[in-house]
């Protein structure tokens, strides 16, 4: 059972306490976050029959608290830190082999203690182009440790140890470009996903080459790729935004193309594929602009779902699968998840404590732990 009460002696809030841990967690105004407290300044509390908190404040009314739905955890910027993150607008997140988080903002690159509750942030760059440099729109942490940033304007290398940040340049066969996606595969190559093309990273040479260099595959070479997913047999799965998507076999160089004229039908000639993932029966998923889409990649049977069938948005981005082959899609009204059975939808907003109803257009993560991270424009 939990038990909550004001506290006001040195630290005004409403206090959770866990006799578990004989520890509390406090919930606190925060002015950066329209979902905290309204004041700290709390004169009563009331647990009603559904079991939520009615939090009677000074001067600024009552609040509404339901402690038993705080299904999400949400990292964006706090007046109560310092350093804090450094935009609330994220693009990207990936977590290091000590459990940190390093995330991408519109403003720079922040690692995040979730121990300690701390971040460390980072500018790329100051000269030039330091919006579009300092913009991080994908992250990677490989094998080695290492931070692979990309950002609106090209790609870096960061030594979490020395702190050094590393810039790749024309000199390394890398175009100083909008860096859609990094990825590693079992391999241990570093693909990068860009509009002027697929690279790959030779760790020998320490320079880039085209992902694409056979006859078979050379009208896709400079071809602009957004998204890339590895599937369980090693096929490469690329988006090309305007046209569909292909699937690269590394081992044949054989290449199949899916155009969205045949994925979703009423996909208009401006959308494009937003993210990819492999369910435990081996479908891929793709989510558009106008839905999401189930393929089987042996029959080539696909399967469209809109809102008629249960989606809060035709909107999605984010698939993911979770332990239990649920899929998981963040869409333009909440966060949406579809039952194994590939029937049922449940939807989730603000009022489940998202810290917002929209998703961008872009990838979700799968933690190591198993731990979903949706980046969105509020954390």
């Amino acid at each position: 059972k939990r038990t909550l009460f004001p506290y006001t002696t040195l630290f005004r809030s409403l206090a959770l306490y866990n006799p578990g841990s004989d520890d509390f967690h406090f919930h606190t105004h925060d002015p950066m976050d329209a979902g905290s407290l309204a004041s700290n300044a709390i004169l009563s509390i009331f647990e009603d029959k559904e079991g939520a908190l009615w939090v009677g404040t000074e001067d600024y009314g009552v609040d509404y608290f339901q402690p038993d739905h705080d299904y999400f955890t949400t990292i964006t910027v706090s007046s109560r830190q310092s350093p804090t993150l450094p935009d609330p607008a994220c693009r990207a997140v990936a977590v290091d082999k000590n459990g940190h988080y390093w995330i991408g903002t519109y403003k720079g690159l922040s690692q995040y203690n979730p121990i300690t509750d701390a971040f460390s942030n980072y500018l790329l760059t100051k000269e030039e182009n330091p919006d579009a440099n300092n913009s991080v729109r994908s992250l990677l942490v490989d094998d080695e440790g290492i931070v692979w940033v990309g950002t609106g304007g090209g790609l870096y290398r960061l030594n979490p140890e020395t702190k050094k940040e590393i810039p790749f340049t024309e000199k390394d066969s890398m175009p100083i470009v909008y860096i859609s996606q990094i990825i590693q595969d079992r391999n241990k190559n570093i693909w990068i996903t860009t509009p002027r093309g697929l690279f790959i990273y030779n760790r020998e040479t320490r320079t880039f080459g085209y992902g694409f260099t056979t006859k078979e595959t050379s009208q896709y070479r400079t071809g602009y790729f957004s998204n890339i997913y590895e599937d369980r047999a090693g096929h490469i799965w690329l988006c090309m935004p305007r046209k569909g998507v292909i699937v690269y076999n590394p081992q044949n160089g054989h290449i199949r193309e899916y155009a969205f004229s045949f994925l979703h039908p009423q996909m208009q000639a401006n959308d494009f594929i937003t993210s990819i993932s492999e369910d435990l029966d081996g479908q891929i998923w793709l989510s558009s602009l106008s839905g999401l889409i189930s393929l089987n990649p042996d029959s080539n049977i696909t399967r469209q779902y809109v809102e008629s069938d249960g989606l809060p948005s035709n909107k999605v981005s984010g698939v993911l699968v979770d332990s239990l082959n649920r899929i998981w899609i963040g869409t333009g009204k909440g966060l949406c998840m579809l039952e194994a059975d590939k029937h049922t939808f449940h939807s989730f907003d603000a009022h489940d404590g998202l810290p917002t109803n929209y998703f961008y257009e872009g990838n979700a993560y799968k933690m190591p732990d198993g731990t979903f991270a949706y980046p969105t424009y509020n954390g």
